[in-house]
């Protein structure tokens, strides 16, 4: 678990004629962490952490990324994950929730 104050500087490209924005801002951050060894060589993995604006509690920020990899030879894995992030405030034009699917072989030398 992951608890944790910060401060965050954006610079978000704005629609035209709009430009650039420059946000500051104080951000309070919880996370958790959670791996599941599988078997020897493969394991389950799951982070999420939520960021919060303190100026502003309708700009906050979530982000969940699971995973799994698992070993191929000695040398080789292979590791899957899925990412889901929201931005509650997006940049206008743009959406709140943005997705990543990967796929990696691993080479450990």
């Amino acid at each position: 678990m992951e608890r944790g104050l910060g401060y965050t500087t954006e610079r978000r490209i704005l629609p035209v004629p709009a430009g650039i924005e420059t946000r500051d801002f104080a951000t309070a951050r919880a996370a958790l962490e959670y791996k599941w060894k599988l078997s020897k060589t493969s394991e389950f993995s799951e982070e999420a952490s939520f960021v919060e604006d303190l100026s502003d509690s309708k700009d906050w920020r979530f982000a969940n990324k699971v995973s799994l990899g698992a070993g191929v030879t000695t040398v080789l894995s292979v590791k899957l994950s899925y990412a889901w992030l929201t931005l509650n405030e997006p940049v206008p034009g743009k959406k709140k929730t943005d997705t990543i699917t990967s796929a990696a072989l691993v080479a450990k030398f």
